[in-house]
């Protein structure tokens, strides 16, 4: 689905450490792991965080994967995320307001209240290895889960983010060219954004310092 991750990933030293935020089930998470030296898989969905276990488990890399089973925000607190689906894998989640995505749980949509972290801060208080890539794939919070990352995305070496065209990761691209970042790769995004269906949304990119 993202051939251009496939490419990013051979730009990691093996003793690099990713941050992969919006994990899923873990899919990218392993393939870091394979060529970093850890990952920290930033996941909201509980199930997801079980298959990620469960991935790094069978593909013999669980030494190398830290899960965060959190959501990633501007504060500490909580964030009431709908969900789409309750289906392990699933994604399309929404912070604190309704998904705009057309869901499989009829009219009575799933909401749950999850822990929220900042981060940058997170990493300070747990004195955590410095991010030398940082993955960013969160269908839509993109606004407020960078609140939460600007200073990790800012001494990071590379980033790579899921671009879906909105003003507010147009504002974090700028942002980020302000910090020195620099467009190195990118290739279109194609998704399904309800049940069996499958669109071009704006570009997947991968900036470097």
């Amino acid at each position: 689905e993202e051939p251009l991750i496939f490419e990013w990933v051979h730009q990691f030293g093996s003793n690099d450490v990713v941050l992969d935020v919006g994990a899923n089930a873990g899919l990218y998470s392993i393939l870091f792991a394979k060529h970093a030296s850890l990952v920290f898989s930033c996941e909201l969905d509980p199930l997801n965080c079980a298959e990620i276990r469960r991935n790094a488990l069978l593909n013999a890399v669980a030494d190398r994967v830290v899960i965060l089973p959190v959501a990633c925000g501007s504060k500490d607190g909580l964030s009431q995320v709908h969900f789409r689906d309750l289906s392990p894998g699933d994604a399309l989640q929404s912070m604190d307001r309704p998904s705009p995505f057309a869901t499989r749980l009829g009219s009575r949509p799933y909401i749950s209240p999850t822990i929220v972290l900042n981060l940058d801060e997170f990493w300070k208080s747990a004195s955590l290895p410095k991010v030398d890539h940082v993955k960013i794939d969160v269908d839509g919070n993109e606004a407020e889960v960078f609140a939460g990352l600007k200073s990790l995305c800012a001494n990071a070496k590379s980033i790579y983010i899921e671009d879906s065209g909105d003003i507010f990761t147009k504002k974090i691209l700028s942002d980020l060219q302000g910090h020195g970042f620099r467009e190195v790769a990118s290739s279109a995004i194609s998704k399904g954004s309800s049940p069996g269906a499958s669109t071009s949304q704006g570009f997947n990119r991968v900036l470097r310092r």
